[in-house]
């Protein structure tokens, strides 16, 4: 009965400890490819060069702070790299 609890214990560790490596760290430049690739699916190809400007802005300030702000939702922890 013991090895059965201890069994399940050091696998439920195993398994909380690999989400986060599976998960992979937060990245700006992550966001800002993201974005970019919104951009170039713009219907208008007016609003493009905006939408690129308002990118590059937004992966600037992430590199300075590590917050991202899509302009409706401000996202923190991303690494600065």
């Amino acid at each position: 009965m013991k090895s059965k609890f201890a069994f399940s214990i050091a696998a439920a560790l195993l398994l909380l400890g690999a989400a986060p490596a599976l998960a992979g760290p937060m990245r700006c430049g992550d966001q800002h490819t993201a974005c970019l690739a919104f951009c170039h699916k713009l219907t208008n190809p007016a609003y493009i060069p905006t939408c690129v400007t308002n990118c590059h802005t937004s992966q600037s300030a992430c590199l300075r702070s590590g917050c991202w702000n899509n302009g409706t939702q401000i996202r923190c922890g991303y690494l600065r790299k």
